[in-house]
């Protein structure tokens, strides 16, 4: 048994929790990240795999250089001061890429050793921001692998799956404004990957109490009832979650650790028009369904995009 297992048990005596959401690229995690840290005693840390590229003069989140955010500060001193920095900055590149897919299935000393440097951070994280439930949003199978089976702490995982249609559409556009080449077959590969990994070889080592699957759709389209099973998952408290997160400008995104973007996503709100970027035509969608896209029925998806609604639909394949 985990020492994750042990703490939901009740054995561990410490109440700190970890939500690690993992996923593809573009799969809503940074948008899910943001309205689980605002619910009570929650705090989200961002892509917290990436923490080791951050140094002193990084931004964070609040706009302020780490050096003059006490939070971030914190979190570096606490590793400088254990003198764990550079070791973990050396062993945070093993998960990232997935060149570490095999500790999903192997215990290996790196992993273990891996988890122990990520408690650090998790615990600095923890005691400057008086937070007894960490969001940490770093996709990553091999690192949420590492931390579900070898962290200290209650790691739960949650799998926020894309329809690969929108996760195309959001790569071109990316691929467009950093003037590189779209590959659709090799990003669908990237994406069915990445989801694969997790929801076949992750999924049944954790169990329904440790792992929990949310559609980025359902989110959007069904905000209510999927923060509350969002949030009964985590053990967090919904209550006012969902008004922030539907009206005005949205709530306001907390995370301590915050790589670089093009888009300044101060606010986000959960928005259902946003869907209505993923309608393709009825070509397309045949094209999709037939380089692999028909694996997705696993996660509830079929070719014609049911979920977008009949009315738009019928007016995409009409087009």
């Amino acid at each position: 048994m985990s020492a994750g297992a042990s703490q939901d048990s009740g054995a561990a005596p410490d109440p700190l929790r970890i939500v690690y959401i993992a996923g593809a690229k573009n799969c809503g995690s940074t948008l899910l990240d943001a309205m689980l840290g605002n619910a009570p005693e929650a705090r989200s840390l961002g892509e917290v795999g990436g923490f080791h590229r951050y140094g002193p003069d990084a931004p964070c989140a609040c706009g302020r250089v780490s050096e003059a955010c006490s939070e971030c500060r914190a979190v570096i001193c606490s590793l400088d001061h254990r003198g764990a920095s550079a070791e973990f900055a050396e062993l945070s590149r093993l998960p990232l890429k997935e060149r570490s897919a095999h500790w999903i299935l192997i215990p290996t000393r790196a992993r273990r050793r891996y988890a122990q440097l990520a408690d650090l951070l998790f615990e600095s994280a923890a005691a400057s921001t008086g937070s007894r439930v960490l969001i940490d949003s770093s996709k990553n199978a091999a690192r949420a692998a590492a931390l579900a089976f070898d962290s200290r702490y209650g790691v739960r995982v949650v799998h926020v799956v894309r329809d690969g249609r929108g996760y195309l559409r959001s790569r071109r556009r990316r691929a467009t404004v950093d003037g590189k080449r779209h590959v659709a077959p090799l990003a669908m590969v990237s994406w069915l990957t990445k989801n694969l990994l997790i929801g076949n070889l992750l999924a049944p080592r954790l169990g329904a109490d440790r792992y929990l699957i949310c559609r980025y759709e359902d989110l959007l389209s069904d905000p209510g009832s999927t923060l509350e099973r969002l949030c009964t998952f985590a053990g967090l408290d919904a209550t006012g979650l969902l008004e922030s997160a539907t009206t005005g400008e949205g709530v306001v995104r907390h995370h301590l650790y915050e790589p670089a973007r093009r888009t300044d996503y101060r606010r986000v709100r959960l928005d259902p028009a946003r869907l209505q970027s993923q309608r393709e035509s009825r070509l397309h969608n045949r094209v999709f369904w037939t380089l692999g896209g028909f694996l997705s029925a696993r996660w509830g998806y079929d070719r014609q995009q049911s979920y977008l609604g009949d009315r738009l639909s019928s007016e995409t394949s009409s087009r």
